[in-house]
């Protein structure tokens, strides 16, 4: 591609993506984005299939690189239970929390087209991978907690996904609700240590029993 189309390509993006966060990406069409590129229709099509292929040449990048940090810092906090280090994964696992919001307004834009504009586009469900992989990591980490006999109550697996659902959006509304990085980073001071109390209270005060749950699985 020569230069002068990598420029042409570069600007496109752009007028897109100022087009999807005004309109999201229901709202966005690709006349009104050619013409805020000061291009043909047809000229964009040379560029990309589609409205969607548009949306997720800026916002896919930006899914692909977190999900390497995200799948590094779950293989530490895995290492640190492997090795009995309860306490330590505590502190880890609030350092990627806040780690995920500094991600998120690194890259804010982006991260509010996902959130708030993402409707109808291949990547409406972007938070699913995160939340799959976090509610697997979340069972071995319990399964591990009672074979280590350190864990009094195992909930369901159903209510698990709940909760773990519930913590992720708890974290992106701070995008869903546009808050600036200090109201997210003031926000994130309450929301860390509620959380980390609610899952506490969940597996130490929880109505069933890890042997109950282990009976039910089998």
């Amino acid at each position: 591609m020569s230069k002068k189309a990598e420029q042409t390509e570069k600007k496109l993006l752009q007028c897109a993506k100022d087009e999807f966060l005004e309109k999201g990406f229901l709202g966005a069409n690709m006349r009104s984005i050619a013409q805020r590129a000061g291009m043909t229709t047809g000229a964009i099509y040379r560029y990309y299939e589609d409205k969607n292929a548009m949306f997720e040449a800026i916002t896919k990048p930006v899914l692909d690189e977190f999900n390497v940090v995200f799948q590094h810092t779950s293989s530490v906090q895995s290492e640190l239970l492997d090795h009995n280090e309860l306490e330590s994964r505590m502190p880890v696992a609030s350092r990627m929390l806040l780690g995920f919001v500094e991600y998120m307004y690194r890259w804010f834009d982006e991260f509010d087209m996902l959130v708030n504009g993402s409707a109808g586009s291949s990547l409406e469900n972007f938070a699913d991978k995160w939340i799959e992989a976090d509610i697997e990591a979340t069972r071995l980490y319990m399964d591990k907690l009672v074979a280590m006999g350190q864990l009094r109550n195992y909930p369901s697996m159903r209510v698990i996904a709940i909760f773990v659902k519930q913590g992720y959006w708890g974290i992106l509304e701070a995008v869903a609700s546009r808050m600036t990085y200090e109201e997210a980073m003031d926000y994130m001071r309450y929301l860390i240590p509620f959380m980390q109390a609610g899952w506490k209270t969940l597996l130490e005060e929880g109505g069933g029993t890890a042997q109950n749950e282990r009976e039910l699985r089998q």
